[in-house]
């Protein structure tokens, strides 16, 4: 994917909830965009070493035929920071069984993920500028979806240069 629709894709995400407008009361929280019923979209904003800053969005995709308690979710990511831009796909759980509500049920206890993420340094960074690829684990608690990520980055080129990546954000 070429860079300029990578960044047209993640302008899409984080610009299409803002043209969403639906009454709610104050104490619900329903996910900017809903998909069939069976998604979400949710823009991010992510502090971290590596880029120093991204956003971006993440679409959740449940995969689990249960339509209460435990939810398994396919999850894709897409980010633009000061220092690179990235995508990851993954796995995620929410933490406690929830409602039969699936924005209850993913935003209301919260999620743990795991996914597959690439990187391109390419901006003011302490990393090199090349590509990235590795492991992260994110969990995101149901209060306001904070979320922290813990992964491992390896140079795809250059297999000593490795960087632990650690990150504190929100989506919302």
């Amino acid at each position: 994917m070429k860079a300029s629709g990578l960044l047209a894709t993640v302008v899409f995400v984080i610009l299409a909830p803002a043209g969403r407008a639906q009454a709610m009361h104050a104490d619900e929280y329903l996910p900017p965009l809903h998909l069939n019923g069976r998604a979400v979209v949710l823009p991010t904003a992510i502090f971290r070493n590596g880029d120093w800053f991204a956003v971006g969005g993440v679409g959740i995709v449940t995969v689990s035929p249960r339509t209460c308690g435990r939810y398994f979710a396919a999850t894709s990511r897409a980010e633009l920071g000061i220092g690179g831009a990235d995508a990851a796909i993954g796995l995620a759980t929410n933490i406690a069984d929830a409602s039969c509500e699936l924005d209850q049920a993913l935003m209301g206890s919260g999620l743990v993920s795991i996914e597959a993420h690439v990187a391109r340094m390419y901006g003011p960074t302490f990393w090199r500028r090349t590509e990235y690829a590795g492991a992260q684990v994110s969990l995101a608690a149901p209060a306001g979806m904070m979320r922290v990520t813990l992964g491992l980055m390896v140079d795809v080129h250059d297999h000593a240069d490795a960087h632990g990546q650690f990150g504190f954000g929100v989506s919302f």
